[in-house]
């Protein structure tokens, strides 16, 4: 009875020592952001996530807050330290505080931002429902490294209500078939034809994609829906079937 005692005693007080440690790193992380100091900011949001499953819940809202300022830092490392806190901690509504990022310009006028890709790759681990439209918009954009990582990022929403999972799936089946049966398009240097009536020339459709484009997204819808799905298909077919069974059953997955 004694040496049982002892071991509770002991698991009580590393318990306080870790709930004590979360409300220390957060406290660290507060303080280097105020005083500017980058190295100590990205040990600090290392530390929160070692300690964040040990903290109690009021310990873990204060240390997910800080780590939402920490987001929002002009240093590109200790915005980017945010983003993989937050993708790892997993708090839900977190993903508010990566909404600048989830918002590129329909048309980039240079280079995608690196804080976009990893905003998104974050959205995708925490997989809030609030942001899966967002998500959603981004699998069509117009840049295809920025639709490449948002198609990726779905495959994290894997804990949605069996529903809203087999929405997403069907969805991301339909948009792999919808890709196979685009036109090509025309090859470089090949004389452009003029709308009739217009003389105007005709331009490439918004959102067509290269072949070499089709073959990297599709990639992406393949592996996001062996993440959604836990099926290891890999052939459209192959999925199409799996759909077609899916749809009759109420629980796919």
């Amino acid at each position: 009875m004694r040496a049982l005692a002892l071991i509770l005693c002991w698991t009580a007080v590393a318990a306080a020592q870790d709930f004590g440690a979360l409300a220390k790193a957060t406290l660290a992380l507060r303080s280097a952001l105020e005083t500017g100091r980058p190295d100590d900011a990205t040990k600090a949001l290392r530390a929160i996530q070692d300690q964040y499953a040990f903290g109690d819940t009021p310990a873990q809202r204060d240390a997910v807050a800080a780590v939402g300022k920490a987001a929002r830092s002009w240093d590109v490392r200790i915005r980017h330290g945010a983003f993989r806190a937050l993708a790892a901690l997993r708090a839900r509504g977190s993903s508010r505080y990566l909404a600048r990022w989830l918002d590129p310009p329909a048309i980039l006028r240079g280079p995608v931002p690196p804080s976009c890709l990893e905003a998104i790759r974050a959205a995708g681990a925490i997989a809030d429902t609030a942001t899966l439209r967002t998500l959603k918009k981004l699998t069509r954009h117009e840049d295809v490294a920025i639709a490449e990582t948002a198609i990726l990022a779905l495959g994290g929403y894997r804990r949605l209500p069996t529903p809203h999972r087999k929405r997403l799936a069907f969805g991301l089946v339909n948009q792999l078939r919808q890709m196979s049966l685009e036109p090509p398009m025309p090859r470089k240097g090949k004389p452009s034809t003029m709308k009739a009536g217009t003389g105007k020339k005709n331009e490439k459709a918004k959102g067509a994609r290269s072949p070499k484009e089709r073959v990297q997204l599709a990639t992406a819808m393949v592996k996001a829906l062996q993440a959604l799905t836990g099926q290891k298909h890999r052939a459209l077919e192959a999925w199409v079937k799996w759909k077609e069974r899916a749809e009759r059953l109420r629980d796919p997955f």
